[in-house]
């Protein structure tokens, strides 16, 4: 009996299962974050208050002028979605956000001159999300907000 022989058989066996089961568990992954990005696709209202000197938030923006944002897929990443007129600065600009389970970050990006950074945490339902980030303004005026984003 070739011992040799069994034990390669047994290692190829091995690194077998091992990708099998490697590529199931990712693609159950891309799975979950598909589905997180998929249920945030469409148009949302906002209603986002900016901090005050004293760090207590103050309404910057009447529940009747809220402005709303679009979010699409990401056709790069399973776990992106870009977000349209972020901050009120217009369709044709997007800032692109990772969803990580009931958590959504903005990195620090730019448009239009601002600098954003900050995260947002998506109810169970999919229906509200409630977001805090900062905003370095072009003058260089660093400014900390709060929005609730609620699904149309």
């Amino acid at each position: 009996m070739n011992f040799q022989l069994i034990k390669n058989h047994l290692q190829k066996l091995l690194l077998i299962v091992l990708l099998v089961s490697f590529a199931l568990s990712s693609c159950e992954k891309d799975d979950d974050e598909i589905e997180n990005r998929d249920a945030l696709v469409g148009q949302w209202d906002v209603v986002e208050n900016k901090a005050n000197p004293n760090n207590a938030f103050v309404e910057t923006r009447d529940i009747n002028l809220a402005y709303i944002v679009s979010m699409t897929r990401s056709p790069v990443f399973a776990d992106e979605v870009y977000i349209y007129n972020f901050f009120g600065l217009g369709d044709s600009f997007y800032i692109p956000a990772v969803i990580d389970g009931q958590n959504i970050n903005i990195s620090n990006i730019t448009l239009r001159d601002h600098n954003f950074e900050g995260s947002g945490t998506i109810s169970n339902n999919r229906e509200n999300i409630e977001w805090t980030y900062w905003v370095e303004e072009p003058n260089g005026d660093r400014n900390q907000y709060q929005a609730t984003y609620t699904y149309r």
